[in-house]
């Protein structure tokens, strides 16, 4: 009898520390997916209507590499586009260059991102299929993920005088809510995003900050979790594009 009941007490510990681990990088991949919904710009005689360049998305440049450093995980991201400037795909790769992740996105005919679809190669092994809505000003008003895990993920946006200000993203497996996570875009008195605060139901808060360069394009990202300082830094490359990044970038 001992050795039945140390048995299923160590099944029941290993079942509950995998659902941890499965729990903990879904989680990864979803917040991984906030930075691969990165992108372009319109014009800025749009800017009312959400298009226009945003902060950090100057017409005629567009993202061409992210790195991310100190981290696990993945640490670079290229994105590349197809020739009407709509994102065709983001590859991520880790420390050693292999590649761990990638995103292939589809448009509709005005240029707005219809869905992408992204598949973790080495994490949890999902693929997820987001799809995304608009208001009658195409402007973002929600981006739904479905994952072959049985989960669910949804962001909702919040959009004032033309720039998102506040995103809540919501969690779910098997329909129960697991994790609510809420974003607020903080600006300077020129419209330029400062700094985005994410704070979770479940975790801790983080705040993120941004430096430009000179040409007003994005130059780095900077947060701090567990004592560790993390930089995203971002490299431009000369380009079209349809799409305002800052609409969806997570930070």
């Amino acid at each position: 009898m001992k050795t039945i009941q140390v048995n299923k007490r160590t099944t029941k510990h290993i079942s509950a520390k995998f659902a941890i681990q499965r729990f903990f990088f879904l989680m990864v991949a979803i917040m991984a997916s906030m930075t691969f919904t990165a992108c372009d710009s319109f014009n800025d005689d749009d800017d009312e209507n959400g298009g226009g360049d945003g902060p950090g998305s100057i017409s005629g440049k567009r993202i061409k590499t992210v790195v991310e450093a100190p981290v696990d995980g993945p640490v670079r991201t290229e994105h590349t586009y197809n020739s009407n400037g709509t994102l065709n795909r983001v590859d991520s790769y880790d420390a050693s260059g292999k590649r761990v992740m990638y995103s292939t996105f589809t448009s509709n005919s005005d240029g707005t991102r219809a869905k992408h679809i992204q598949v973790d190669e080495a994490y949890t092994f999902a693929t997820t299929e987001y799809i995304y809505f608009y208001n009658t000003d195409k402007t973002p008003q929600k981006m739904e993920g479905t994952i072959s895990t049985g989960s669910t993920s949804t962001h909702v946006y919040t959009f004032q005088n033309g720039r998102k200000t506040r995103e809540v993203i919501s969690v779910r497996m098997g329909g129960t809510l697991v994790q609510e996570i809420e974003l607020v875009y903080n600006y300077d008195n020129n419209g330029r995003r400062t700094t985005t605060t994410q704070t979770p139901k479940i975790g801790v808060p983080v705040t993120y900050t941004r430096t430009y360069n000179s040409d007003g394009t994005l130059r780095t990202v900077t947060y701090t979790v567990s004592g560790q300082t993390i930089t995203k830094t971002f490299t431009w490359e000369n380009g079209n594009s349809t799409v305002n990044e800052d609409h969806f970038l997570g930070y």
